[in-house]
This record gives structure tokens, sequence and C-alpha cells, in this order.
């Protein structure tokens, strides 16, 4: 288990209402591991492509299986579209990504290509390459492509997504929003 001082303290979750008010507890936050997720595509009656999806994205990047499951409960309550957040009993959304909620103020503007999972895990990458200085990186990147050879049915092959979020990094040069509160 984390130490409290081995700990990102600026993180937003640990800012959050869900754990000032302690509906979420510091060692409920320590305890979380990768482990977590290994468990997860075990069950057989997670979908294959979500093993997938864990096994390429969410066990490499250490993403977090709290923050991942606040984000999308998060997209499922204000719609996939977003353009509003609606009352809920944590009123202000401070335990959801910055960045996510950023993404959903503006209903026309939500980023598309890039799938519901990948917001929820990944909400500053997509801000970063549809909105911010990454923009023309990913564009110089994928400019020449064939469409067909990194999008399908309006979607980023996994390939691709996977290329983006490391760019993010090497670029950036910071922990994820969504990874586990770790230093």
């Amino acid at each position: 288990m984390l130490n409290y001082y081995e700990m990102n303290l600026n993180d937003y979750l640990l800012q959050s209402e869900v754990v000032k008010e302690g509906y979420l507890s510091l060692e409920e936050i320590q305890s979380e591991t990768i482990n977590e997720w290994y468990t997860i595509i075990e069950d057989n009656e997670i979908p294959e492509d979500f093993k997938v999806f864990t096994k390429l994205f969410l066990i490499p990047f250490k993403i977090s299986i709290i923050k991942f499951r606040f984000n999308s409960d998060y997209i499922e309550e204000i719609g996939e579209f977003g353009g509003m957040e609606m009352s809920s009993f944590f009123r202000n959304y401070s335990h959801v990504a910055p960045t996510l909620r950023t993404l959903y103020q503006d209903p026309f503007d939500v980023p598309f290509g890039y799938s519901k999972w990948f917001k929820c895990c990944f909400p500053d990458v997509v801000n970063w390459a549809m909105k911010g200085e990454g923009l023309s990186l990913v564009k110089a990147t994928f400019y020449n492509r064939d469409p067909d050879k990194y999008i399908t049915n309006g979607s980023l092959h996994l390939d691709v997504l996977i290329e983006i979020v490391i760019m993010y990094l090497k670029v950036n040069k910071k922990e994820l929003e969504c990874s586990m509160i770790t230093k």
C-alpha cells in the first residue's frame, strides 16, 4: 500500500468532494493496483473488445479503475453528446476528470473519432490532440496516410490511438490525468 506522501496530492480526485466528504476513502485510493484490471479481464462476462482495450491501454498506461468508473458514469449521466451537466448527488463533478468535463461542455464540440472508453481514460490526450497543442502534430503525423489505414466507421484504430498517447506523453512529459494516483 502506498504511503500518503507517495501520492500525487495535487490529483483532482484527492481534491474532490467525493474524497473530502468521505464517500471514497484515502485507503480505497491507496489500495488501488493494476492487478484489479487483470481480475476484470479474467471475468468471462466482460466483453472481448473491452478485454483488448484493457490489455493494450488500461494496464500499460496504468489507468485508474476508480477514475474510469467515475468518468464513465459521468458520460452516461450527461449523455454521449453532453452540453449540460445535470444535477447529481455530487453537484460539482469534481470527482470527474476536469478535461473530460471540458470536452462535454458544448454538445456541438464533442470530439469524434475517439470512442467513449478512450475519452473516459484519456480525456487529456483527446483534448490535446483535437483542440490543443497536439492538433498540428497529430495532423502532420497522419495527413499523408491513407484514412482507411487509421480510421474505420469514424473511429481511430487502436494502433493509432496508442501512437497518439505516446506522442502526448513524449511532448508533455507528465502523468496522464486518469492514471493511478502515485508519484
